[in-house]
């Protein structure tokens, strides 16, 4: 919604000439056009030339980043920047150790005392519904 009398603000414009500088210091400069704090992973590597004009700021600094196989994350005015690489290890970091606590939890044991029906058949009516070690006896 837009206040009449009140104009929203335009998109910042960059105007960005290097050559074979460091993606962080490149970064870094963006980063302080907008006044944003900046975090920089250790795997944050290589040179970068790039000669852009008029560019808007969101778009230039999606250029550094795709150009440098990066990926930026955001909250309020933190910037963090990250190798792909580091973000599939720490997803992958992260989906074992969820397995790791799912098969750590502890297991649940029942006994159900059936009359008039044989066990084998009840196991084969349940079919593989659910994986768990099942133990039958026909009495």
């Amino acid at each position: 919604m837009l206040i009449p009398g009140v104009q929203a603000a335009k998109p910042q414009k960059v105007t960005l000439m290097v050559d074979d500088v460091p993606v962080a210091q490149v970064l870094q400069a963006l980063a302080e056009q907008e006044k944003l704090n900046l975090v920089v992973s250790p795997d944050v590597s290589g040179t970068v030339s790039l000669h852009l004009t008029d560019v808007p700021w969101k778009q230039a600094l999606q250029t550094v980043v795709k150009s440098a196989g990066l990926i930026t994350r955001q909250e309020g005015n933190i910037l963090s920047v990250h190798s792909i690489a580091w973000q599939n290890n720490n997803i992958a970091r992260q989906e074992a150790e969820q397995a790791r606590a799912q098969a750590n939890l502890p297991l649940e044991n029942r006994s159900i005392t059936l009359q008039y029906a044989d066990a084998g058949e009840l196991a084969k009516a349940g079919g593989e519904a659910t994986e768990c070690q099942r133990e039958y006896d026909r009495r």
